[in-house]
């Protein structure tokens, strides 16, 4: 099951790459340039960690914080802030023998600045050392879904 859900992920990706339509850069609005271009929407996709093993990911982004959840509990993050610098956005946290990092660059638009996909990189770092995976995420609704409390 698990398998077909990544599957599909992949094919929403290629998909959503596929409709993106060329725009002169001189015409378009920086893509992702603000954080209302990232903000009210869940983004879903996957990550392959270091070991080669391919996780699925949801990240959240209601307002200026971010939550992700992961078929693994290693990358999860719960309303963390984030911040937008140059058209990348990041949120962590550091706590005694704890870190981690998480950060949406290269995002793509269509007709404007709206995100519509873009890299996922996660970076956690403990005492026994530090672990990165990547991936990429597609814009899969305009408003955060809730998560079951």
């Amino acid at each position: 099951m698990r398998r077909l859900e990544l599957f599909g992920a992949a094919l929403l990706f290629a998909a959503t790459l596929a409709s993106v339509p060329a725009v002169r850069a001189e015409a378009a609005p920086a893509c992702g340039g603000a954080l209302s271009d990232w903000q009210n929407a869940t983004y879903s996709g996957f990550l392959v960690g270091e070991n080669g093993r391919m996780h699925s990911v949801t990240v959240r982004i209601p307002g200026e914080t971010a939550t992700v959840t992961t078929d693994t509990h290693s990358w999860e993050a719960q309303d963390a802030a984030v911040e937008l610098r140059g058209g990348t956005l990041t949120w962590g946290r550091s706590v005694p023998d704890l870190s981690f990092t998480h950060t949406l660059q290269t995002p793509m638009c269509v007709n404007g600045s709206k995100v519509l996909a873009a890299q996922f990189i996660a970076e956690r770092g403990t005492i026994a050392g530090s672990t990165t995976a990547s991936g990429w995420v597609v814009r899969t609704a305009d408003r955060p879904m809730r998560t079951a409390q």
